[in-house]
């Protein structure tokens, strides 16, 4: 019995001969690309990154490297992207891998377009994970100010010590503004 080689890269032991026909880089590319005609995306329906709170698509290219999809656009059908530099979306959908969508820029030019369009998360009680306001903050800060102690204030507010000493000391809540108090905290 001989062995032959499957077009997926498989080896399969069969009398027939078959034929060994392999896909080249950009026809693996594409057949994973799913085009969506209302806004011009070509969303990537291939494997995604599953290190990041972002999920990004994922390629190996024909050497066994792996790369952003979105990125391996960029640089098959327009040009290289200089070292250091973001390929940073113009749809703000991390999936599409449309060269068009996507532009070169500096991780400031990717945070000033985040601003820009209204995609940063909002600062203060705002944010959907907030668990203080800021009459809490202020409040918690005048009793530090008065004597209670770090742990008497992570009971009464029921958060970590983490939030309540960002917050004390203005690492967060910094655009709640109140008269400057000397809060000395251990670390």
């Amino acid at each position: 019995m001989t062995k032959y080689l499957m077009t997926d890269g498989r080896v399969k032991k069969n009398k027939k001969k078959i034929e060994v026909v392999r896909k080249t880089e950009i026809e693996r590319f594409i057949e994973k690309i799913k085009v969506d005609k209302t806004l011009g995306c070509w969303m990537w329906k291939g494997s995604v990154n599953s290190s990041s709170t972002i999920q990004y698509g994922q390629f190996v290219k024909a050497n066994g490297l792996h790369i952003a999809a979105h990125r391996f656009s960029y640089e098959y059908f327009r040009e290289k992207i200089p070292k250091n530099k973001y390929a940073c979306h113009r749809c703000d959908k991390p999936l599409c891998v449309n060269p068009f969508h996507i532009f070169i820029g500096t991780q400031q030019d990717n945070i000033n377009d985040m601003w820009n369009k209204g995609r940063a998360h909002p600062g203060g009680a705002l944010h959907p994970n907030c668990r203080l306001t800021e009459e809490i903050v202020i409040e918690a800060r005048r009793l530090r100010k008065n004597g209670f102690s770090i742990t008497a204030l992570i009971r009464k507010y029921n958060v970590s010590s983490k939030t309540i000493r960002n917050a004390l000391i203005g690492k967060t809540w910094r655009h709640v503004k109140n008269p400057k108090l000397k809060i000395r905290i251990r670390l």
